[in-house]
């Protein structure tokens, strides 16, 4: 008999999105950990996936604190 009887199958779902277009992109420089803004489009970009419909509700979000990442 398995000890494992009566144990549930939980599955997790994991999203990875970059962040939108930031100030860095549009020069084409590596950002790294400077703290580079998102552009207007990478603003719209961050709205569209948002509005899309295509992300399921999240419980939990984890995010880098530098601004481009939470204002995606």
């Amino acid at each position: 008999m398995s000890c494992l009887c009566g144990v549930i199958e939980v599955s997790n779902q994991y999203w990875f999105v970059r962040h939108g277009g930031s100030k860095a992109n549009v020069r084409h420089l590596w950002a790294g950990q400077a703290d580079w803004q998102l552009t207007a489009k990478g603003m719209q970009q961050a709205r569209d996936l948002y509005l899309s419909g295509v992300l399921p509700s999240l419980d939990v979000i984890v995010s880098s604190p530098l601004s481009r990442a939470v204002q995606t």
